[in-house]
């Protein structure tokens, strides 16, 4: 299970440049950019290779055709492989969760053997036979705890209206998603938006945005800027709390999680720490008062509980028990989303191209 057959995955890749035997071709890959007129913009090493690294791909994707998200995945999925195999029990992966592993608390099970923690790919094996599989994600869980925690009313009026999406005002107003992209383009660049966003939030400064923007310092220091005139609130309690854990010596959550700051303890550690480390107790409580309640829980996937259940069974009071969960710890209730999966489906996209990848995945996952 889990083993790559690299010839069947070279015979039936859109790419075959980029591939000679098992090996990566940087030659073909500089051919298969060339020919689609991409090799002007493609991202270098420092010693002068085109980029293939996970920072490169995510930065890219949203820029480039569609169809290359098939050679990306299939690089992810070999290094994947490479590593070690999913923890299978029969059908059902049973990876060691490592619970509080963490300095903000979150679990952290192995990527290797943990099917959501894997490259994207992975997920177009999860799905029942016999049962409907519920995610139940929080919506910009991260961005409506930061603007909950920090009183910062410009945030909290853009998550709370749900007319609004954040990520793609902030794209336009930066000029990230040009004002006249097609709907699919800007569906795909909001992904790298929202990246962005959540790096701000954690202390991303304008050399690390450039490169994850393929940009200027200059233009990603003015998205830097812009983010900081929107949310001044968030910024000025930011600096506060790291100034108090700083003088305190440590830092800590609404229900108490506690992180010792020492000397070396980095300020984007206590930038991230507040946000993170309350999303895992939001999501901690909620997977108690979830099962409290009497419904099977399958994992947690960062912001999201999953569940397999019988069709019949009415999971629809799910996304209030949540959003009860939310407003025990920060006072305030968020949004959540439901994806159901009928007895067959997966939790891959539907999408001709993504389906063809997962054609692709499923052929050389089985051998």
């Amino acid at each position: 299970m889990h083993r790559y057959c690299n010839g069947q995955l070279r015979s039936r890749l859109e790419f075959p440049k980029a591939f000679i035997g098992q090996s990566f071709n940087q030659a073909g890959f500089k051919e298969c950019l060339q020919d689609h007129g991409l090799l002007h913009s493609w991202p270098t090493t420092k010693s002068g290779l085109l980029s293939t690294s996970k920072e490169t791909w995510g930065a890219m994707l949203p820029r480039i055709p569609v169809e290359f998200e098939i050679l990306a995945e299939a690089m992810a999925a070999k290094a994947q492989a490479s590593k070690s195999d999913l923890a299978l029990d029969g059908d059902v992966n049973r990876p060691d969760p490592m619970p509080f592993v963490t300095k903000t608390s979150r679990n952290n099970p192995p990527n290797p053997t943990y099917v959501l923690s894997g490259p994207k790919y992975t997920r177009g094996l999860i799905g029942s036979r016999t049962e409907k599989v519920v995610e139940f994600d929080y919506k910009s869980e991260e961005f409506a705890v930061a603007g909950y925690l920090s009183g910062d009313q410009a945030m909290i009026r853009a998550y709370e209206d749900e007319s609004r999406d954040v990520y793609t005002e902030f794209g336009f107003a930066t000029g990230i998603i040009p004002r006249n992209a097609k709907p699919d383009k800007v569906k795909r660049l909001r992904q790298l938006v929202k990246i962005v966003c959540l790096s701000i939030l954690y202390g991303r400064g304008p050399f690390g945005l450039s490169q994850a923007l393929n940009c200027t310092t200059g233009f990603a220091r003015n998205v830097l800027d812009l983010h900081k005139a929107w949310y001044p609130r968030y910024w000025a309690w930011s600096k506060t709390c790291k100034a108090r854990a700083r003088k305190d010596g440590c830092i800590y959550t609404p229900l108490g999680w506690r992180f010792k700051v020492e000397s070396t303890t980095k300020p984007t550690t206590l930038q991230n720490f507040p946000i993170q480390a309350t999303s895992s107790e939001i999501l901690r409580r909620a997977v108690l008062l979830v099962d409290d309640a009497g419904y099977p829980l399958c994992c947690t996937n960062h912001d999201s509980l999953l569940m397999s259940c019988p069709e019949e069974l009415d999971t629809s009071p799910v996304p209030g028990i949540m959003a009860a969960a939310a407003e025990q710890v920060i006072g305030y209730p968020l949004r959540v989303d439901t994806k159901v999966l009928l007895p067959g489906q997966t939790m891959y996209p539907s999408d001709p191209t993504k389906q063809k990848l997962l054609e692709v995945v499923r052929g050389v996952c089985y051998s």
